[in-house]
């Protein structure tokens, strides 16, 4: 019997059919996995919300403030509050934590970390931001904390999202945001507090292409993509009307 063997030709051919079956291919599996990413990023900022609502229930109605009364960085962090874990990793020895999940200086996993954020930015602290108009300022004096009862609409109070500030977990603006999913936000991980303006008006040299995943103060989490957000924001004026709508921004406790 002779030996059927393949000409070059014949081979070439195979190479070629298996290239173009991969190049259709790897674009689907592309795909998959951000929807992956999106519902595990989805499922943080669920898990987010209950432990909030968890922290109000044994609070006295009191939303989780960025800046806790007696304040120690190694602490008292929002993130270190809802998972009770501290800083360096261990348990925190002032919150018993409330089923979020926070692994200190390993910030890679855990509720707190979101797999679609820039592969090539260290983020030191989480890759989700809280809203500090909300929960009150973590830096200069506007410590305050507001009851759940100043919340006059659940469902367009934003608590927190996806954060394209690499050192910093707070939403200041809709700059903070991070645009990651289904799409490309070359401002994810490198924007500074503050640059939503910019953003707005497009003068940071880019157009983030995706969408920011928005845990609001229901539970709920919704996708926005910047012109929606911008939309929300009230158009290019930097008004902030994102982060403040939904609450009585004058209804807070004393200043500490």
């Amino acid at each position: 019997m002779k030996k059927q063997t393949f000409t070059l030709i014949e081979l070439l051919i195979v190479i070629a059919i298996i290239a173009i079956l991969a190049s259709m291919l790897f674009p689907a599996l592309g795909k998959v996995k951000d929807s992956g990413y999106k519902t595990s990023c989805t499922n943080n900022l669920n898990t987010i919300g209950k432990a909030q609502v968890m922290y109000s229930a044994d609070n006295n109605d009191w939303i989780l403030p960025s800046y806790m009364p007696d304040y120690e960085a190694s602490q008292d962090q929002w993130y270190m509050v809802l998972s009770g874990v501290a800083m360096d990793g261990t348990k925190s020895k002032r919150y018993s934590g409330y089923g979020a999940a926070y692994y200190g200086k390993d910030v890679k996993k855990g509720t707190f970390f979101c797999a679609s954020a820039n592969p090539n930015v260290d983020y030191t602290v989480t890759t989700y931001g809280h809203n500090n108009h909300l929960m009150g300022a973590p830096s200069g004096t506007e410590h305050y904390a507001r009851k759940a009862t100043a919340v006059t609409s659940a469902s367009l109070t934003i608590f927190a999202g996806d954060n394209a500030l690499a050192t910093i977990p707070i939403l200041h603006d809709i700059g903070g945001f991070a645009y990651r999913h289904g799409g490309k936000d070359p401002g994810d991980g490198s924007r500074k507090k503050g640059s939503g303006f910019s953003l707005k008006n497009y003068k940071l040299g880019y157009t983030a292409t995706g969408f920011a995943n928005v845990l609001y103060f229901d539970g709920h989490v919704s996708p926005m993509n910047l012109s929606a957000m911008t939309k929300a924001d009230g158009g290019l004026a930097n008004l902030n009307l994102a982060l403040k709508s939904g609450y009585k921004m004058d209804q807070h406790s004393a200043l500490w």
